[in-house]
């Protein structure tokens, strides 16, 4: 999206993260040489599935350890962040399948996220993963300043790190992303709650 536009040396001399442009194309070659016998559904012990299809589901979910997508992606061109531009990503992958659980495993894992191909906010999730242990990608919706509270959410992306241990993880399937995209499965949970002043 171009208001996340950003002058790259700039960043780089300024800030210090490299901008690296991936194909899709790329993307979809690993998705391609996964091999469905080898997945491992890392949510299985804490997230109960609801209307999520086991092709998707199974796409969604590839480890690293075997070839993966997003964590393929991070290994090969050495990436401490991603950001995922999807109405691009969504042509080139079979049936549109988006990478929302591996947008979330990465984090967990502390790799930087960035929704829509903003390289700025995956670069601060993972320096903030750096300096607090965990983060997450998210905007700001909207403000309550009566009641003194930020309303932050996204698509389908965040960190399962940071989900409630009393509140069970949901498995829910995503009808494609604003226009684009087909049938993905994401994650659905509860963060900590509000302290109130």
């Amino acid at each position: 999206m171009g208001d996340f536009g950003v002058d790259e040396t700039t960043f780089l001399g300024t800030i210090g993260p490299e901008v690296v442009r991936i194909d899709p194309a790329d993307f979809v070659r690993l998705l391609g040489e996964a091999r469905p016998r080898r997945c491992r559904l890392w949510w299985r012990p804490t997230v109960r599935p609801t209307r999520s299809r086991r092709t998707s589901r199974r796409r969604s979910t590839r480890r690293p350890a075997e070839p993966s997508g997003p964590a393929d992606l991070v290994r090969e061109h050495d990436l401490g962040a991603v950001a995922l531009h999807y109405p691009p990503l969504a042509a080139a992958c079979p049936g549109g399948v988006l990478p929302f659980l591996g947008a979330a495993k990465l984090m967990q894992e502390g790799v930087g996220f960035g929704g829509e191909g903003d390289v700025t906010s995956a670069a601060l999730v993972h320096l903030a993963g750096l300096l607090f242990g965990e983060a997450s990608f998210t905007e700001m919706f909207t403000i309550d300043f009566e009641g003194g509270a930020v309303f932050h959410a996204h698509y389908a992306e965040a960190n399962p790190a940071l989900a409630r241990d009393d509140v069970p993880i949901r498995l829910v399937r995503r009808d494609g992303w604003v226009g684009c995209g087909g049938p993905s499965a994401s994650l659905a949970f509860a963060t900590s709650r509000a302290r109130r002043r």
